[in-house]
């Protein structure tokens, strides 16, 4: 076990493609696809966004989504990046979805925030800086129910969206103190130490 690798689900979808049959260099094949498919998700995600503007309006979301060199390079170097932002995508259509049903009086919340949460996690378990947009996500959706007076599915919104991906945090932290011996992840400390401004280089 390492705690290194902060992304929990990735090592996950590269050895499905690895069972596959993608194997040696060809697993990189194999990540350039689930980039693909990724970005694309995440692009039919964002077009949610454009719903109150104009229809041509949506054009504009790949162009300035990958205007960004250091986010293209990402994007195909064969990390979780892609497969972290397709993640975020689903969790932001279903999130739009609560939206709208929080907003239509009579329409049930439970089911549309347990999907928002489960793919919250998701993304939590890709990358775990995830967890502030699941906030995100539950706190604005259970404000649009707390201002049309639906107070109880508020705070059962509120709940639901956000302890899945709480969970994973918990239970990545247990695990880490579990079999290390120290909670955090050792890459995320790695990185910190390499910054420490009160380290000189020789030392770090």
């Amino acid at each position: 076990y390492s705690s290194g690798g902060t992304s929990l689900s990735y090592p996950f979808v590269l050895a499905f493609g690895y069972a596959l049959g993608f194997v040696d260099l060809h697993l990189m094949v194999w990540a350039a696809i689930v980039a693909a498919v990724s970005v694309l998700g995440l692009l039919l995600a964002v077009r949610g966004l454009f719903a109150p503007l104009p229809r041509w309006t949506t054009y504009l979301a790949p162009p300035l989504l990958l205007a960004t060199g250091a986010l293209d390079w990402s994007l195909w170097s064969g990390m979780e990046t892609a497969f972290f932002l397709g993640t975020w995508g689903l969790t932001l259509a279903l999130w739009l979805d609560l939206v709208a049903a929080a907003e239509a009086p009579g329409r049930s919340l439970v089911a549309r925030a347990i999907g928002v949460g489960l793919a919250g996690a998701l993304a939590v378990a890709t990358r775990p800086e995830a967890a502030s947009s699941v906030a995100i996500f539950g706190v604005s959706a259970a404000l649009v129910a707390l201002r049309r007076g639906r107070g109880a599915s508020a705070a059962a919104v509120l709940a639901l969206v956000g302890a899945p991906g709480a969970l994973v945090v918990v239970l990545h932290a247990a695990a880490n103190l579990a079999l290390t011996g120290d909670s955090a992840a050792a890459g995320a400390i790695s990185k910190l130490e390499v910054h420490d401004p009160f380290r000189g280089r020789a030392e770090v």
